[in-house]
């Protein structure tokens, strides 16, 4: 029997890939490791996903029977899951998922929950849509939709988890001074090994940061292609990775809301501060998601930065270059 399961639940845009990565390749060095099973089915190999998104759908039992199937097997103490696709869950329902798979197998667990600052989160969050091809939108109306405001709201999940797990969660601020070495892979390493001593051998950090011409132009890229929301995922990344070779603009400017758009919704129709000063209190005893906002708000330009074409030199002529690359997107669409 497992002595120890560790249940890492994202957020989303809290360096999960990166975490989920060093955890995979094993980038560490430590006297007693962790058993983190390795996905065998769906398109990404270094997280739980595609067992976690499998729940309420036909697939469940069959992907979580293989899941248990591998933590049977394990002569590991010690089993680390991860899966940001968790973070979706409310703590209640949460807690009936893991009693029904994983309490039979683990004497012990513990969850991990990051929370990144709201502002930087939807920021964040709102490119990435961008990128992958889910959203075209303007910010305003992406965050009136349903995944925007989950993406910047973060409702009952925390507190319903502290409520279903009590002391057995840990909820963490995604903010530099509350990070074991400022560093969140660094910190979960700290966390999960809590009685040892860990070292980093390599570093797993391999976001890519996209600027706001790069961003436009990839826009306009997925706007164009009508093929399946998986495939438009995986050309986001082409796309970005392609784009640092065919244009390099000479001021690159990074995407980010006026002060006024961060000002309105910090304290207008979504109360992001009132949100902050929530979690803050409950979870931290330290104004961290706060400050947070406030130094945000502060770093903000006096306009929106735009992610349109017709506002960037050189940005049609990358388009155009960009279709030629990659033009077996378009005419496999084309033949359909």
């Amino acid at each position: 029997m497992i002595d120890e399961l560790i249940i890492h639940v994202g957020n989303h845009k809290t360096a999960s890939t990166s975490m989920q990565k060093c955890l995979r390749d094993k980038s560490y060095e430590v006297e007693n490791d962790v058993y983190y099973p390795e996905t065998i089915g769906g398109p990404v190999q270094y997280n739980h996903n595609y067992y976690v998104r499998s729940l309420g759908t036909e697939h469940q039992e069959d992907r979580f029977a293989h899941l248990l199937n591998l933590l049977r097997n394990t002569d590991s103490s010690r089993v680390v899951i991860s899966s940001a696709a968790y973070a979706y869950y409310n703590g209640f329902d949460l807690k009936d998922h893991v009693e029904k798979y994983y309490r039979p197998l683990a004497r012990n667990m513990r969850l991990i929950k990051y929370i990144r600052p709201h502002l930087s989160s939807l920021v964040s969050s709102y490119t990435e849509l961008v990128r992958i091809g889910l959203y075209s939108d303007t910010i305003y109306n992406v965050i009136k939709s349903s995944i925007g405001n989950r993406m910047i709201l973060h409702h009952d999940n925390p507190y319903s988890l502290k409520e279903a797990f009590g002391e057995n969660v840990e909820i963490v601020p995604m903010v530099s001074e509350a990070l074991i070495g400022n560093d969140p892979v660094t910190d979960i390493l700290h966390r999960i090994f809590r009685d040892q001593k860990v070292k980093i051998k390599k570093s797993h950090t391999d976001n890519i940061m996209v600027s706001a011409q790069h961003l436009s132009v990839i826009k306009a890229l997925q706007a164009d292609n009508f093929g399946s929301e998986e495939d438009r995922k995986g050309y986001g990344y082409e796309y970005t990775r392609a784009l640092a070779d065919i244009w390099a603009p000479e001021n690159p400017i990074k995407f980010q809301i006026s002060k006024q758009t961060a000002k309105n919704f910090s304290i207008g129709e979504y109360d992001l501060l009132t949100d902050a000063i929530k979690c803050d209190k409950i979870f931290f005893d330290q104004p961290y998601l706060e400050k947070a906002l406030y130094d945000f708000i502060g770093s903000c330009p006096k306009e929106d930065v735009s992610l349109e074409l017709d506002d960037y030199e050189g940005s049609h002529e990358c388009l155009e270059k960009m279709k030629i690359k990659f033009s077996n997107h378009y005419n496999k669409v084309e033949r359909l």
